[in-house]
């Protein structure tokens, strides 16, 4: 009706953004069991320069505190692509980053 107001509620906390070496770098939704390999799939791929056996996530954790604590954790996507290594096709988390680093060979 008439001067009525629809809020839609901020979906930040609910993007893992993956960036770096990829074709697309993008923000991708969360959903539930999604995992690394889905992201970055989503994200066009690795580019040819990519570092695929050190994929970097940032996972933010918060303690109780209003510290914001960042954990680092090291993926070999190449050893999940080439040897079907599935360990590495890790769980990601809301607000996690997905990084790909560059490398020249």
């Amino acid at each position: 009706k008439a001067e009525d107001i629809i809020y839609i509620p901020d979906n930040e906390p609910n993007k893992i953004y993956v960036m770096g070496a990829v074709n697309s770098p993008k923000y991708v939704p969360y959903r539930q069991d999604i995992r690394i390999l889905d992201a970055i799939l989503e994200a066009g791929g690795f580019t040819k320069y990519a570092k695929e056996n050190n994929v970097l996530i940032l996972r933010k954790r918060s303690e109780l505190t209003n510290d914001v604590q960042v954990k680092k954790i090291i993926v070999n996507v190449r050893d999940l692509m080439k040897e079907g290594v599935l360990s590495q096709n890790i769980l990601l988390m809301p607000g996690d980053f997905v990084i790909v680093k560059e490398g020249i060979f």
